[in-house]
């Protein structure tokens, strides 16, 4: 009886933390493929975009989590926050340097602290994940 009843709760805890461990998981697939382009290696377009693609959607889901539990007000907009650090010269534009700046410094913080539960966690998967 013990042994069901924690295989029910490990199912259970797998299941909410799936966008989180989704989120672990794409941010982990960017980081490797960022490191390969600074090495000068050809990282095909498309995997990033489906690893970004990945990341939006396991953030968005994370936010809604969120959101149902009064954490946040309203769920972030990934994509748009995403696409500022794509404006081309943004470090050029004083208000956009301001803005964007302070927004990528935080991202890398998230994206660090991503890193480091992937590491803390490796192969320390829930059941059902």
């Amino acid at each position: 009886m013990k042994n069901k009843s924690y295989k029910a709760i490990a199912e259970l805890i797998a299941g909410e933390l799936k966008p989180l461990d989704q989120l672990v998981l794409a941010s982990t697939s960017i980081a490797y493929f960022e490191e390969k382009k600074t090495k000068g290696e050809v990282v095909p377009g498309f995997r990033m975009e489906a690893a970004m693609e990945l990341f939006i959607k396991s953030l968005d889901d994370a936010c809604q989590i969120l959101v149902s539990c009064n954490a946040i007000e309203k769920p972030l907009d990934t994509s748009i926050m995403l696409k500022r650090f794509e404006l081309a010269n943004w470090i050029d534009i004083r208000p956009f340097q301001f803005y964007i700046s302070q927004l990528e410094h935080k991202f890398s913080v998230f994206r660090k602290v991503l890193s480091d539960m992937q590491k803390c966690g490796r192969g320390k998967r829930y059941a059902g994940i």
